[in-house]
């Protein structure tokens, strides 16, 4: 089972010297001007303060059931893996263990089960690219793969230079493993693309004044 933890709870939870059940959570103004609060969008906002909520109410870690955590928060269960990602990025939250509950299903526990940085540079990869690949299980083993042995700064300088390519059949041949994977017997791709110079696109410019035209009557 998967578990997650808010950190700091005990800065939402009443202190109460007499033993009293917590029924209720301190929110205070200045958590609209939190920095990491203010690094997420309003529904990641949303799940972060249901997990507040949970986690006072059962008094331990939350259980990581995506059926269960959509029925408390109203949020598609679709994207609660993806809001959990960023919440964990912005150090609000940490996750425990590696095993999820049995009722969620297999592409759900796929998604839940990638690292961080996993979904951190596939995000950034579809934004440079501009398409909408699926995620597929091959894809996230040759990011976990690539991310054991290369930063996640990287693997996004890797990408940069992989989409400004001047090749004219680049839109072509957009696939993950153009830009990060290693294939047998050829070249190591990553490598390539982190290291290669590229040469951008020059700056049309003139230097020369401006002369109007001269039209013939």
């Amino acid at each position: 089972m998967q578990y997650i933890h808010v950190k700091k709870i005990e800065d939402y939870q009443p202190n109460y010297k007499d033993g009293r059940n917590i029924i209720w959570i301190r929110w205070d103004i200045a958590a609209l001007t939190n920095r990491k609060i203010c690094k997420i969008k309003p529904d990641v906002r949303w799940l972060f303060l249901v997990l507040v909520c949970l986690e006072t109410e059962e008094g331990k870690d939350i259980e990581a059931d995506l059926e269960w955590l959509e029925l408390k928060s109203g949020i598609e269960k679709k994207h609660i893996p993806k809001y959990i990602s960023k919440l964990q990025e912005v150090g609000l939250i940490v996750t425990k263990c590696n095993e999820m509950s049995h009722n969620v299903p297999t592409d759900i526990q796929t998604d839940i089960h990638t690292d961080s940085n996993i979904t951190l540079f596939w995000d950034y990869y579809l934004l440079k690219v501009n398409k909408k690949f699926k995620l597929t299980p091959d894809k996230s083993t040759l990011i976990r793969n690539r991310l054991k042995d290369y930063p996640l700064d990287d693997l996004k300088k890797a990408v940069d230079n992989f989409v400004i390519d001047t090749w004219a059949d680049r839109k072509n041949n957009l696939d993950l493993i153009y830009c990060i994977g290693k294939q047998q017997g050829k070249r190591d791709n990553l490598d390539y693309w982190l290291n290669i110079e590229v040469k951008r696109q020059p700056t049309l410019r003139s230097d020369k004044p401006y002369v109007k035209p001269e039209y013939r009557k």
